[in-house]
């Protein structure tokens, strides 16, 4: 299976890896210069292709904001070093890791 994230996709999920805190949808589109309606969309679409992946998606805390679990953190970023800076992702990752 090959998925594909968008630049804009790729950005929101290197914010949520790199950050030990929730963001609101707010400051999320205050990092990325877009609007909040642009924020939950890009959220929506990574998380349909975060769970086709077998990933948890991004998780929210209501009245805190959103973040990724440290498990699906540990995931995207082996993901992100088997592609060596490609697009896509080819397969899924092995479930002995989870």
């Amino acid at each position: 299976m090959v998925i594909k994230f968008k630049d804009s996709e790729k950005k929101l999920l290197r914010i949520l890896l790199n950050s030990e805190v929730t963001y609101t949808a707010e400051e999320l589109s205050e990092k990325m210069n877009v609007s909040r309606r642009s924020i939950f969309y890009l959220m929506k679409s990574i998380s349909k292709k975060l769970l086709s992946l077998n990933i948890a998606p991004i998780k929210n805390i209501h009245g805190e904001g959103y973040y990724l679990s440290d498990a699906s953190k540990q995931l995207i970023s082996q993901l992100t070093l088997h592609e060596s800076g490609r697009e896509d992702c080819h397969s899924k990752p092995n479930l002995e890791i989870r």
